[in-house]
C-alpha cells in the first residue's frame, strides 16, 4: 500500500507498507536489488532514476531517490518489478 508520495524535479520520496496475512505491516520483507527494483521514468519511458530503501522507521519503507539533475518533465511512472518477497532464509 502507498499512502503517500511526493514528487519534484529534484527527488521522489513514497511511504510503502507490505502487509502479512494478519494485516500487520512488515518491515523486513522487500528487499531490493537485482530480484526487486522500483524504477523511475520520464515521459518518453527512459529510466531516470531507481528507488531505494532509506530506512529511519519501522512503520513504512521509506523509498526515495534524489536526481543529480533536476527532472525537465511534467510527468513521471514510477514502475516496481518484485520478482521475490520474504525474510532472509525464508522459503520466498
Amino acid at each position: 500500500m502507498i499512502n503517500e508520495a511526493v514528487a519534484d524535479p529534484t527527488r521522489v520520496t513514497i511511504a510503502l507498507q507490505l502487509f502479512d496475512e494478519n494485516g500487520k505491516h512488515d518491515r523486513d520483507k522487500l528487499g531490493l536489488g537485482d530480484a526487486n527494483k522500483i524504477t523511475i521514468k520520464d515521459d518518453k519511458g527512459n529510466v531516470v532514476g531507481s528507488m531505494y530503501d532509506m530506512g529511519y522507521t519501522s512503520d513504512f519503507y521509506y523509498m526515495v531517490d534524489f536526481f543529480s539533475d533536476p527532472l525537465k518533465t511534467d510527468k513521471i511512472t514510477i514502475e516496481g518489478s518484485i520478482g521475490s518477497l520474504g525474510h532472509k532464509g525464508a522459503k520466498p
